[in-house]
């Protein structure tokens, strides 16, 4: 009888030795992990407020696309400046939703610590298809999640004024071959710190109201 309680003391003794580091790393992941989302958090909202604020440098000028040079225009057509990157395009607004900022030619950081960004490799207002605007969650679309279907989205230019009507607020991608003029607004799905890595955006969509057609745009 001594002998099998001395074997079960024994066995006991061997299982701390694995028991008690696991409890441990257990123990701390439960009390690093929150405390590491929360900086991560903070870290990138720090990030975003950087980006806003500090001068845009020459070097951070990245256009995808050539330069938009403007060509003869026929009757009824209007004409656009010639548009380089970060050169600023005009105002986007939503009345409605609180939204209001300056959108500048180029999808890239430069363009989002002053405001939003035209995709260069997508259209302008006017010429029809896709005209899509993207910006950070935490700078010029912060109010972007309070849009609503039915809401008007006013986009002022140099060469019009282009009105656009919500028909869709969703988590999902851009419909880069659509035919009617359609405004995509983009940000990140969420203003969480992994929202970086959402498989999707979030989009506000919305139909072209009024506003002036440019030359090659759609009738």
């Amino acid at each position: 009888m001594a002998e099998k309680i001395k074997k079960h003391k024994k066995h006991n003794m061997v299982r701390q030795y694995f028991t008690t580091p696991v409890i441990f790393v257990l123990i701390s992941l439960v009390a690093a992990v929150p405390v590491a989302l929360v900086m991560l958090h903070f870290s990138v909202i720090a990030v975003h407020k950087a980006q806003n604020n500090y001068a845009p440098k020459v070097a951070d000028y990245t256009v995808s696309a050539e330069n938009y040079t403007p060509s003869d225009v026929k009757s009824g057509e209007v004409a656009v400046p010639e548009l380089y990157g970060f050169s600023k395009l005009g105002d986007l607004s939503c009345d409605k939703a609180g939204l209001n900022t300056a959108v500048y030619y180029g999808n890239n950081r430069a363009s989002f610590r002053e405001g939003a960004g035209l995709s260069t490799d997508k259209k302008i207002p006017g010429e029809g298809g896709a005209v899509v605007v993207s910006a950070n969650s935490t700078g010029a679309f912060k109010s972007l999640y309070n849009v609503k279907n039915g809401d008007i989205i006013t986009f002022v230019t140099s060469w019009g004024v282009f009105k656009y009507k919500v028909f869709d607020v969703s988590v999902g991608t851009v419909n880069p071959s659509v035919k009617e003029e359609t405004l995509y607004l983009s940000t990140a799905a969420s203003k969480s710190a992994f929202s970086v890595y959402d498989s999707g955006k979030y989009i506000v969509s919305a139909h072209l109201v009024s506003g002036p057609t440019v030359k090659g745009g759609a009738k």
